[in-house]
């Protein structure tokens, strides 16, 4: 029924199938098609690797006529996994991986400076910083390099 609920909205939603022997979980995410890209995928893979103490992971991608993608793992485990984690955990990791460093930046600068001059810095500097900028450092501390320039 959950699936059925999501229709075409918006958001990220993760689904689990446990296989009864426990030597495999088989998970179901489904996310808006312009926010995937191969890096996500990889970062919620990694998530639900952890999560399980996995020593193998399988995924899937569906493109459909949908707006949303759909990715289908399968998370091997070399032993039952009686202490799984909250599904609305899991999901939480993997909305907050879903977040780019530039929605990150924009959200930062809204809290910071107020909405409306938030969202006049982040058109102002948005494209400012490289990605090995982005790699290294967090949209929270770019958002503190901003004002420094700003003053």
């Amino acid at each position: 029924m959950g699936i059925l609920s999501l229709q075409e909205r918006q958001q990220i939603r993760l689904f689990v199938a446990n296989e009864p022997f426990g030597r495999f979980h088989s998970f179901l995410v489904f996310m808006p098609r312009d926010r995937f890209h191969s890096d996500l995928r990889k970062k919620i893979g990694d998530i639900l690797l952890a999560a399980y103490d996995g020593n193998g992971i399988e995924f899937d991608v569906t493109f459909s006529e949908s707006v949303l993608a759909r990715v289908e793992y399968r998370v091997y485990t070399p032993h039952s996994n009686n202490n799984a984690p909250k599904v609305s955990l899991l999901q939480k990791k993997i909305e907050e991986a879903s977040v780019s460093w530039n929605d990150g930046l924009r959200k930062v600068l809204s809290e910071t400076h107020g909405e409306e001059h938030g969202v006049k810095l982040y058109s102002r500097y948005r494209d400012a910083f490289s990605r090995g900028y982005q790699e290294d450092f967090s949209s929270r501390r770019a958002a503190h390099d901003i004002q420094r320039v700003e003053d």
